[in-house]
C-alpha cells in the first residue's frame, strides 16, 4: 500500500511538471509569435501586385494585424488639418467688428458694393451711348432759310445750294455753301449760319444793280444789294431805288460804298438796302432819303413815306414798315405818312388827302 501511494505521489508530480513545461512551452511559442508579428508589421508594404499569403497561415494574420500604411496616415493628417483650418476660419468669420458686423457679413457687403459699382458702370455706359445717339439724331438740318434775293426763290436757291435735309448740320459751312452758289452768276453769298440744333440760315445778295446814287454831274453809280459798285456815269436809273443824301461822294467801281465810310450814312444805307431786300416791300420802295441822319426816310412812289428814326436804328424798323404799308394801302389808297417807333410794332399813320371819298 505503501508502494501504491508512493506511485501514486510520483504520477501526481509528473503530471504537474508536465503542466508546466506545457505551459512555458506555450508561452515560449505566444512569444516567437509576438515577435514574428512586430516584425512583419515593421517590414516594408507589400507591392500592389504581390499575392496575398492564405489567410490561414501566421503570416496572413500579422499582416492583416499590422499598422496602416503611410499614405494613410498624410490623408488622416491632411483632414484633421482641414478640419482645423475650417474651425479657425469659421471662428474668424463670426469676429465682430466695432460697429457690430461680423467678417462674414463685410464680405456680403463688400460683394453687393461691388456688383452695384459694375452696375452703375454698365448703366453710365449705356446712358453715355443713348446721349451719344440722341445728339447725333438732334442735330440733322431741319429747316433752311434763305433770304436777300429777289431775282431767285428759296426753293431754287436751296437746290442750288445742296444743302438737304436730314444731313449732319456741322457738315455745312460758309464755304461749302459758297462753292455751290458761286455757280450762279448774279448771286453772292453773304453768310451762313448754323442755328442749333437744326436750321442754316444763309444770306445772299443779288448781284444785279438794285439802286443808284446821283452824281453831282448829274450821272448815277449803279450798286448792288450790299453796296458794290458795279457801274459810274450812268445815266439812267429807271426801275432801281435812289438813294439821296450821297451825292457829293465819288465812288470807284469794284468798291463798296461802305467801305471807307466814316460818317456811318454809308454804312446805314447798305444795312437799309439789304432789309428792304428781304422784306415784303423790296419791289415797292423807290426811294431811301439819307438827307437827315435823324430822320431816315423810305419813299414808296409818291403816295407814301414811311419814317424810320436816325440812322443806327432804321434797318431794324424795316420789317414793321413794310407790315404797316401792307395794311394801310387797302384803306388808303392815296398813300400817307407812316411813323415807325424803334423797338415797337405800334405805328402812328397820317393819310395825304381824304380817302374814299371820306
Amino acid at each position: 500500500m505503501a508502494d501504491e501511494r508512493k506511485s501514486n505521489m510520483k504520477r501526481g508530480a509528473d503530471d504537474e511538471l508536465a503542466v508546466g513545461s506545457e505551459r512555458i512551452r506555450r508561452s515560449r511559442k505566444a512569444a516567437k509569435l509576438d515577435e514574428a508579428i512586430e516584425f512583419s508589421a515593421a517590414e516594408e508594404p507589400r507591392p500592389n501586385d504581390e499575392p496575398e499569403p492564405p489567410l490561414d497561415t501566421v503570416e496572413a494574420r500579422a499582416h492583416a494585424r499590422r499598422r496602416k500604411s503611410p499614405n494613410d496616415y498624410y490623408e488622416e493628417v491632411v483632414i484633421e488639418e482641414e478640419k482645423a483650418k475650417k474651425r479657425k476660419d469659421d471662428l474668424h468669420s463670426k469676429s465682430i467688428d466695432a460697429r457690430g458686423m461680423s467678417k462674414e457679413l463685410r464680405g456680403r457687403l463688400r460683394r453687393i458694393a461691388d456688383i452695384l459699382k459694375l452696375l452703375m458702370i454698365f448703366a453710365c455706359i449705356a446712358g453715355a451711348i443713348y446721349g451719344l445717339i440722341a445728339l447725333y439724331n438732334l442735330f440733322h438740318v431741319k429747316a433752311v432759310t434763305i433770304t436777300g434775293s429777289i431775282n431767285y426763290s428759296e426753293r431754287q436757291l436751296l437746290s442750288m445750294s445742296g444743302i438737304q435735309n436730314g444731313d449732319l448740320i456741322f457738315r455745312y459751312t460758309e464755304a461749302s455753301v459758297k462753292e455751290k452758289l458761286d455757280r450762279i452768276g448774279n448771286v453772292r453769298l453773304l453768310s451762313v449760319k448754323r442755328d442749333y440744333p437744326n436750321t442754316v440760315i444763309i444770306e445772299v445778295v443779288d448781284c444785279d444793280a438794285r439802286a443808284a446814287i446821283a452824281a453831282a454831274n448829274g450821272t448815277y453809280s449803279l450798286i448792288t444789294a450790299d453796296g458794290l459798285v458795279l457801274a459810274t456815269g450812268v445815266e439812267t436809273c429807271e426801275n432801281l431805288i435812289l438813294i439821296k443824301g450821297l451825292s457829293a461822294k465819288s465812288y470807284g467801281v469794284g468798291s463798296y460804298i461802305d467801305s471807307d465810310s466814316m460818317s456811318g450814312t454809308e454804312v446805314a444805307a447798305v444795312k437799309l438796302m439789304q432789309e428792304i431786300n428781304k422784306s415784303s416791300i423790296a419791289f415797292d420802295v423807290t426811294a431811301i432819303d439819307l438827307s437827315n441822319i435823324t430822320c431816315v426816310k423810305l419813299e414808296i412812289g409818291e403816295l407814301f413815306t414811311i419814317n424810320l428814326g436816325n440812322t443806327a436804328e432804321s434797318a431794324d424798323n424795316v420789317e414793321t414798315a413794310a407790315k404797316a404799308y401792307q395794311l394801310f394801302l387797302p384803306d388808303y389808297p392815296l398813300g400817307g405818312i407812316i411813323n415807325v417807333f424803334t423797338g415797337s410794332t405800334v405805328v402812328d399813320f397820317t393819310p395825304n388827302k381824304v380817302q374814299n371819298g371820306d
